[in-house]
């Protein structure tokens, strides 16, 4: 019937088909929208130097992807493909912050990421950057008391930050 729907079976999070093509098709339409909705698969078309032909604009709106046509260019196919992706992942790219605890050295931090959704885990690790490293400056770095008066108190000034 159809080699991506195929695939797609096997899919273990969510199915998504980018079906990208010249345009001449022919297949059962119903039975592919029937085998992609039953899957929950999401078909996106993409069609090179030609119209979308009618199947193919049927199959992507019924189930729930979206279709392009008439891409004569790279950098055209690069921009949908890149379209597609923002659109199956939600949105734009996230920035992902924290607040470590603090350290008295620098260190490789081993970091772990599960995606809510799905349950998906990323794992990475970085380097702390010095200045998250706890220190303590003291100004000025050295006093001196010289020949000091028995008897008479001397004082002066020691910042610690």
């Amino acid at each position: 019937m159809a080699g991506a729907l195929l695939v797609a079976e096997k899919g273990k999070y969510k199915r998504i088909i980018v079906f990208l093509t010249d345009g001449r098709s022919n297949g059962d339409e119903t039975a592919i929208i029937q085998k992609a909705n039953e899957l929950d698969a999401t078909v996106y078309c993409v069609t090179l130097g030609m119209a979308c032909p009618q199947i193919l604009r049927n199959i992507a709106t019924q189930t729930g992807g979206l279709w392009f046509e008439e891409i004569i260019s790279q950098e055209q196919a690069e921009e949908i493909y890149k379209k597609i992706l923002r659109i199956v992942q939600s949105g734009e790219p996230c920035n992902i912050e924290w607040e470590s605890g603090i350290s008295c050295e620098s260190s490789r931090i081993n970091v772990e990421i599960t995606l809510l959704q799905n349950g998906t885990i990323a794992r990475t690790s970085y380097q702390s950057p010095s200045e998250a490293i706890a220190k303590l400056e003291i100004v000025p770095t050295s006093i001196q008391f010289l020949y000091p008066s028995p008897g008479i108190p001397i004082d002066t000034i020691i910042t610690v930050t």
